[in-house]
């Protein structure tokens, strides 16, 4: 548009504006170069960058089908060796179970047999106590009654004395025949 047109679009509409730019001078031109060249690398450094990380995605992939091949094919490897292990350990946890219950049963009947015992002993016990304690009343009675006897025995046989001697007092005593009588030979 030539500046006498803009005039006349300006006489016609007042309250339009119209704005032109300012004429293009060379650093504005370099500059826009410039900015277009920048754009155009950062674009090829973008697309080198996602083309780097393309290739390192598949490497990673290849390198994670490998290494699930052959850890797949060690744990493999593995539980084939482990498995005769692992049937020994389980063989072994069962046995262990058995001995178990096994010495629990025992020990239960053990213990049953010492609290029967136990109890066997406490009634012996308790038995042996009473039969003391009758055999104790029966050597009270038994001492009472030799005591009785004894004191018995012995008042009779102090009367008994008492009596000898009594009765030795009220005899007379008999003349004796050689002191009264003479002798033949006199």
């Amino acid at each position: 548009m030539t500046p006498i047109a803009l005039l006349a679009q300006a006489v016609a509409l007042p309250d339009t504006v119209v704005m032109v730019p300012a004429g293009s001078g060379g650093w504005r031109i370099w500059l826009d170069t410039m900015a277009g060249i920048a754009h155009i690398l950062i674009a090829l450094v973008m697309v080198g960058i996602s083309a780097i990380l393309l290739g390192i995605l598949f490497a990673l992939r290849r390198l994670a089908r490998t290494a699930r091949a052959s850890v797949g094919g060690a744990l493999q490897r593995l539980e084939a060796e482990a498995r005769p292990v692992l049937e020994h350990a389980r063989a072994i946890g069962s046995d262990a179970r058995v001995v178990s219950t096994t010495l629990r049963k025992d020990f239960e009947e053990f213990n049953q047999t010492i609290m029967s015992a136990n109890q066997r002993l406490n009634l012996a016990a308790e038995a042996a106590e009473e039969r003391i304690a009758r055999f104790n009343a029966l050597l009270e009675v038994m001492q009472q009654e030799a005591e009785d006897l004894f004191i018995g025995t012995a008042s009779t046989v102090r009367g008994i004395r008492t009596g000898t001697a009594e009765l030795r007092r009220f005899r007379t005593p008999a003349p004796s025949p050689s002191a009264e009588e003479p002798v033949d030979g006199e």
